[in-house]
């Protein structure tokens, strides 16, 4: 197990999750990997049926990291996440999807603009998705259409809920993420406004996080 890596900085990593036991364990097991661990783990269970919630109160009672479970039937994702930010006890908020994978850099370069600037206000993250791991059609139809799938973050990106991080009171001034998209297209919105807003945002560039993409 590596050792967190030491910062006057207290980051949050939240996320939300309903039957993905898979998903989670890695999750978990990525998250001990981390060079510099978050200080705080916020998850919100929708619901799991599967072993999810099991998996999460293990690691709650055994894991190096501070968790805080949540739980709240059939949640949608976009309040499941401002619910966690709210339940935060850090003043900075990480987040992530369960179901990615991360390189063991993923969260000290994610955080590293922020914890070296006090000005900037979010951070944009990159991300990947690998060819290797979509086994239908309609998985690989991006790539048909471009050469791979590699979203390398800027200032100015439109970052997605698997790779960002922000202040939490930035976050609040600015309504969280909107609750009245039903499927996606929440955290599109929010960066929209993150870079709209005038602040200082940073970037991690680098892909170390790979989105396991739904296979339909």
């Amino acid at each position: 197990m590596l050792a967190p890596t030491s910062s006057p900085l207290k980051i949050a990593l939240i996320a939300t999750v309903y039957n993905d036991v898979e998903g989670t364990r890695l999750f978990l097991r990525r998250v001990e990997e981390q060079r510099r661990k978050p200080d705080e783990i916020v998850i919100l269970d929708a619901g799991s049926k599967d072993g999810t919630w099991e998996a999460l109160e293990y690691y709650a009672k055994h894991g190096s990291v501070p968790m805080k479970l949540l739980r709240k039937e059939r949640c949608k994702p976009a309040p499941s996440r401002n619910i966690c930010a709210r339940q935060a006890t850090c003043d900075i908020l990480a987040v992530t999807d369960i179901g990615c994978d991360w390189e063991p850099q993923w969260f000290e370069e994610l955080t590293s603009p922020i914890e070296a600037d006090p000005t900037v206000e979010a951070v944009m993250g990159s991300w990947r998705v690998a060819w290797e791991d979509q086994g239908t059609c309609w998985a690989k139809a991006d790539y048909f259409l471009q050469p791979t799938i590699l979203f390398e973050a800027t200032p100015t990106s439109l970052a997605a809920n698997r790779a960002i991080i922000y202040k939490k009171a930035f976050y609040l001034s600015l309504g969280g993420l909107p609750e009245d998209l039903t499927f996606a297209g929440d955290d599109t919105l929010l960066a929209y406004q993150i870079v709209r807003s005038g602040r200082r945002i940073g970037a991690a560039p680098i892909p170390r996080c790979t989105w396991q993409r739904p296979q339909t």
